[in-house]
């Protein structure tokens, strides 16, 4: 299981798709997650994609925004698809968990 503490790079948005008859939710996205500072002392941040299902896809994207901070959990997952006549494998952080480090913004509040 892996966990990993980031930042939401998009508004969260649910979709949907069928699979066997059966329609389910799911969110598709990246976490911008901060490794520290490499030797010039510049940040360096990676990546995540992730994937939600079901009920916390419906989770994710009535609470989750661009900028939030959320602790996911979950599992890696090798994804294989064709790029330009390339063969391309990525890793996708299947979550099964998530942790708000962030509240929801109140949308009634203007910045002053």
């Amino acid at each position: 299981m892996t966990k990993e503490l980031g930042r939401l790079t998009e508004d969260v948005v649910a979709k949907e798709v069928s699979f066997n008859g059966e329609t389910k939710k799911v969110v598709n996205n990246y976490l911008a997650v901060n490794r520290g500072k490499d030797s010039q002392g510049n940040n360096k941040t990676v990546f995540i994609k992730f994937s939600a299902w079901g009920k916390l896809a419906e989770l994710m994207e009535k609470h989750c925004t661009k900028g939030m901070r959320v602790v996911l959990e979950g599992h890696l997952k090798n994804e294989t698809f064709e790029y330009e006549g390339r063969r391309v494998q990525t890793l996708v952080l299947n979550v099964e968990n998530i942790e708000f480090a962030d509240t929801k913004k109140d949308e009634n509040t203007e910045s002053k």
